[in-house]
């Protein structure tokens, strides 16, 4: 198949062969060149369709969810081929695992429903990430201290026993908002077994964008509707808006 592919962009043999005898030694397949593509499993398959994307030497590569049905080893090569390749060429990356992006990408756009609602480096999506997020784990009835911040307005997630507190970046008051908590926890009765500091990763982040960007639309949605009652009111009967 490589072969084949070389032969697709003209490649002499004597550039052909030792190519893709060096591409199926770089991403581990050499021991499986007698097979059948149709043998490999799904990892195997991603690893060929690398070596195939690199038989020509590219300047720019356009890959789609190059980690896809990798073992965590194949998955850490992955990330560590695409780091080498980004210091020589352009590389567009297309995945959904924000996590293995933050590791190789510089730049970042995100797409929902075929919008473009981010465009940006990967440092200012990292500054998307909230900060001063402190996480609890406790043991005990939770419900009432639950209750208990909601009334303080305290921004806070939980997750079983485990209790993520978020204040704002500003806040110079987080020592004693936190004082306050755990006076709360001890008045509940609630064991405290871990406590960390720590930032949302890149999904959080990622999930904040969508739900922003979601919310934007049903605030038109609402303004639509608005606009629909002032035309019904105007004509005195109710009717249809279509967009």
């Amino acid at each position: 198949y490589l072969d084949f592919v070389g032969k697709l962009f003209s490649l002499p043999v004597e550039v052909r062969k030792p190519r893709l005898a060096a591409l199926l030694r770089a991403v581990d397949l050499l021991g499986a060149s007698g097979q059948k593509i149709k043998s490999l499993s799904t990892g195997m398959t991603t690893r060929l369709g690398i070596a195939a994307s690199l038989m020509n030497d590219p300047d720019m590569l356009i890959w789609d969810e190059p980690t896809a049905g990798l073992d965590p080893e194949g998955r850490k090569y992955t990330i560590q081929l695409l780091k080498e390749l980004g210091l020589q060429k352009t590389i567009l990356v297309s995945s959904h695992d924000l996590a293995d992006l933050e590791k190789v990408c510089d730049h970042i756009g995100i797409l929902s429903d075929g919008k473009l609602i981010f465009n940006g480096t990967i440092d200012e999506m990292r500054q998307l990430r909230r900060t001063n997020t402190i996480e609890l784990e406790l043991e005990g009835d939770l419900e009432g201290l639950c209750k208990k911040l909601s009334g303080d307005d305290v921004v806070w997630e939980r997750n079983l026993n485990t209790l993520r507190l978020h204040f704002p970046d500003t806040d110079r008051n987080l020592t004693q908002k936190l004082m306050l908590i755990l006076r709360d926890i001890e008045q509940f009765e609630i064991s405290l077994i871990g406590f960390r500091t720590l930032k949302d990763d890149m999904v959080d982040a990622f999930i904040r964008l969508l739900e922003e960007e979601r919310s934007h639309g049903f605030s038109r949605i609402i303004q639509l509707g608005a606009v629909s009652g002032a035309i019904s009111d105007g004509f005195g009967e109710s009717g249809t808006v279509m967009g």
